[in-house]
């Protein structure tokens, strides 16, 4: 028996078995319902629905494979922005 650490659980003492090594075990918990229920929500990416055939035809026409920059600064900018228009593409987030 699983429940809360704050659902008391009483289980009475139990006969013993008659004839086999199995016993009947009862028990009373209160199952009234809590009126305050916490929902959650998530902001998740649905990778395994990723296309990888069209992010790759996508990355390889981006400008960060067509006309990289020389400068290590921008270079980084356009790999960070390209990465992050693709997957938002590809690959949306969902609540």
């Amino acid at each position: 028996m699983i429940t809360r650490n704050d659902l008391p659980v009483t289980v009475p003492p139990t006969d013993p078995p008659l004839l086999s090594d199995h016993a009947f075990v009862t028990a009373d918990f209160d199952c009234t319902a809590y009126e305050t229920v916490s929902t959650e929500w998530q902001t998740v990416r649905s990778w395994r629905l990723l296309d990888i055939n069209a992010l790759t035809a996508d990355l390889c026409n981006s400008p960060l494979v067509q006309s990289p920059s020389d400068d290590v600064n921008k270079l980084l900018k356009c790999y960070d922005m390209t990465l992050r228009s693709l997957v938002d593409k590809h690959v949306p987030l969902r609540t």
